[in-house]
């Protein structure tokens, strides 16, 4: 969807990825489509269930912005683990983790960082699945205004088969 002026070179390219499969394909399809040429900044969000008993329950300030910050490293580790785990690792990246619902996440980096293009993949949910837990692409594509690219989940005939090492033993 593009909300401005074609551009020819997207230079401020925001990605929100949930560490999924899908959006692992969602880099792999900016990547070579030139989206990515110059890095960009990979978004994840993360939520914190404990905070709200830790408040609830009159913990320190020092004590809620210690669990803060080690679920963020927590998270900022996983976002690496990812990228190496799907061959993404060796690309310059920003990487930012940010606590809050994704949307929440998103909509602030987008007024932050005023990105030209959002790359999103999607977990093409439909029916029963999708009214339940919701689409973030969906909602993303309702918020923001910037241009957005949805990249649909790879169907699985026409994703590159993986290659599991073999062990032999030979008498």
């Amino acid at each position: 969807m593009v909300n401005n002026e074609a551009q020819r070179h997207y230079e401020r390219v925001l990605v929100p990825v949930d560490m999924s499969e899908t959006s692992a394909d969602a880099i792999r399809f900016g990547l070579s489509a030139g989206l990515l040429e110059d890095g960009a900044t990979l978004l994840h969000a993360f939520s914190l269930v404990a905070k709200r008993r830790l408040l609830s329950s009159g913990a320190s300030p020092d004590v809620i912005s210690g669990y803060v910050d080690s679920e963020r490293h927590g998270a900022m580790e996983e976002m690496s683990a990812f990228l190496v785990a799907n061959e993404l690792g060796t690309q310059r990246w920003s990487l930012r983790v940010d606590e809050g619902l994704p949307m929440q996440v998103i909509a602030r980096a987008v007024a932050e960082k005023r990105p030209d293009m959002l790359v999103l993949g999607t977990h093409g949910r439909s029916g029963l699945l999708r009214a339940l837990i919701g689409s973030v692409a969906e909602e993303v594509l309702r918020s923001v205004n910037v241009d957005v690219l949805i990249v649909p989940p790879a169907r699985p005939d026409l994703r590159p088969p993986k290659v599991a090492a073999v062990a032999s033993s030979e008498a």
